[in-house]
């Protein structure tokens, strides 16, 4: 679905690794997919701070998924922001 910027957006929930050496790896559920980032919820984890890179890996998949390197750029009581980190 377009977003009125012509972004993509999609409500879609998956499975998520998330990698960090303050949490070590966690798997938690995706909520939202933009072409931007994701939103993941978080109740009771504590997450790295807003700018921290982490490595996301989506879990579930029939072959290993790619690990993509992601900022933390919201933490909210029960969800987290993720932005896609450019190459």
């Amino acid at each position: 679905m377009a977003g009125s910027d012509g972004s993509f957006h999609a409500k879609c929930t998956a499975d998520i690794k998330v990698m960090h050496e303050s949490i070590g790896a966690v798997v938690m559920k995706m909520q939202d997919l933009t072409d931007r980032g994701i939103y993941i919820l978080c109740e009771d984890v504590p997450m790295p701070s807003v700018g921290s890179i982490v490595q996301v890996q989506i879990q579930g998949m029939a072959e290993e998924a790619p690990i993509v390197d992601m900022e933390v750029i919201t933490i909210e009581p029960d969800r987290i922001g993720l932005r896609f980190v450019n190459p």
